[in-house]
């Protein structure tokens, strides 16, 4: 991600801040692992992720036990549920 906005975009302040944002809030996970939003509870979908808003980036994760578990981080603007899920998941929800 930071690569992409640096090298892609041409703008690696721009990339420093979105990546010292992204981490600051997956830092807040190891002190309250439930801090985002369950995607399930949110869609009715059948999974264990959650989501946690990080300015306009979406961190995805997993509590397992004692570990959280970053899937992936999605641009706040794009369809969260079709980027993680496919689109065929979002015309059945």
């Amino acid at each position: 991600m930071g690569d992409y906005i640096a090298q892609t975009l041409q703008n690696p302040i721009a990339a420093g801040r979105v990546l010292k944002r992204v981490m600051d809030g997956i830092r807040v996970l190891e002190r309250y692992p439930q801090a985002g939003f369950s995607v399930s509870g949110r869609t009715g979908i059948d999974t264990d992720l959650r989501i946690l808003v990080c300015g306009v980036y979406l961190a995805v994760y997993r509590v397992e036990g004692d570990t959280i578990s970053v899937a992936r981080v999605i641009n706040g603007r794009q369809d969260y549920i079709t980027e993680l899920f496919g689109p065929d998941v979002v015309s059945d929800t």
